[in-house]
């Protein structure tokens, strides 16, 4: 996605008041060390060989691919205008799931 923070803000401003969006986003590591394990070699493989290259045809792309730590989508969240993110207690070896909320 070339613009999440954007896409979030139209989530958001689509919301009722009481609403929320769930994100579901690939899991890998908190922190970036290498050589990571066996999920986020994959995440990495196709996020340069994919996601990132189709993100970049975009104007002004934020050009973050697939891998994104749990501190990026706070921060995209936040750019967004959602007071709250948060990491959902789901148990699922190749994705991590966020609720955001207003």
């Amino acid at each position: 996605m070339a613009h999440p923070a954007e896409v979030l803000a139209a989530a958001r401003a689509a919301l009722a008041e009481d609403g929320a969006v769930l994100v579901a986003d690939e899991r890998v590591a908190e922190q970036f060390s290498a050589p990571g394990d066996p999920v986020e070699r994959i995440m990495y493989g196709w996020s340069v060989r994919h996601r990132l290259p189709a993100s970049r045809v975009e104007a002004d792309s934020a050009a973050l691919g697939t891998a994104l730590r749990p501190s990026t989508v706070r921060d995209l969240g936040a750019k967004a205008g959602f007071g709250q993110v948060e990491v959902l207690p789901i148990e699922n070896e190749f994705f991590r799931f966020y609720l955001l909320r207003r």
